[in-house]
């Protein structure tokens, strides 16, 4: 496991978590969105390259 996924399995106990419907979600970035989640969760990729790739995408 990544350390990022281990630190996220602490974080409902640290605050609410709000889901985002996909009404939020602009129609652009919706079926690319699932490529940059699932890649948040490969070994060695770090935030910094997470933020980028949501920003590309709601750059659009």
């Amino acid at each position: 496991m990544t350390p990022l996924y281990v630190k996220s399995l602490d974080l409902p106990s640290k605050l609410d978590i709000v889901q985002i419907p996909d009404l939020f979600m602009p129609q652009a970035i919706y079926g690319d969105i699932h490529t940059v989640i699932q890649k948040a969760f490969i070994p060695g990729t770090s935030s910094k390259e997470i933020l980028a790739d949501l920003d590309t995408l709601y750059a659009r």
